[in-house]
């Protein structure tokens, strides 16, 4: 009587050499630039900086060969015109802030710190039309420029303005009244 054996030709498979971020959401793997895998859904994202500018795209791709031939496909693209990493280049303050207020509310889980953040976002809003230099622009509402239109040296007018009135550093939220405003 003759045994047949069957063997697998195959070696077994192994798990890449991955890092996991911190907070415990991203995979990098070793060897593998400008990719990361999104742990709760196994999606890779296209994590790169062209020109400066930090890209974070979606790939719709769940396996790595894939994802690492669309990554090169859309790094080529970007490259050769970088004004595609501006979607949105028409939006006012107005728009972002309220696109961080969702992105704050999706992605921040500690409600204390949500609502400090937006009591900071409100001691904002509430002190940028102090500024005398800002009055005699008619820039007195935050929420109409755009971002391109604000430089360095109006947010240091505005950090003068703002430090002037309460404790350094603007420790204090929207709830804090400036005595000199009394």
């Amino acid at each position: 009587m003759t045994q047949e054996t069957t063997t697998n030709t195959r070696p077994p498979r192994r798990d890449r050499n991955f890092k996991l971020s911190s907070d415990g959401r991203w995979k990098t793997f070793a060897g593998v630039k400008n990719l990361r895998q999104l742990v709760a859904t196994d999606e890779f994202y296209v994590w790169a900086k062209v020109r400066g500018r930090q890209c974070c795209e979606r790939t719709s791709k769940y396996k790595l060969r894939d994802a690492e031939l669309c990554r090169d496909e859309r790094l080529s693209v970007l490259r050769k015109n970088p004004l595609q990493l501006r979607v949105n280049k028409d939006l006012s303050f107005g728009d972002t802030i309220e696109s961080w207020k969702l992105n704050l509310q999706a992605n921040v889980p500690n409600e204390k710190t949500r609502q400090k953040q937006l009591s900071l976002l409100a001691s904002l809003l509430a002190s940028w039309p102090l500024v005398p230099a800002f009055k005699a622009n008619g820039w007195s509402r935050l929420e109409d420029l755009k971002p391109k239109n604000v430089t360095g040296d109006d947010l240091k007018h505005w950090r003068i303005a703002y430090e002037s009135c309460g404790p350094i550093h603007g420790k204090h939220g929207a709830d804090y009244v400036c005595p000199r405003q009394t």
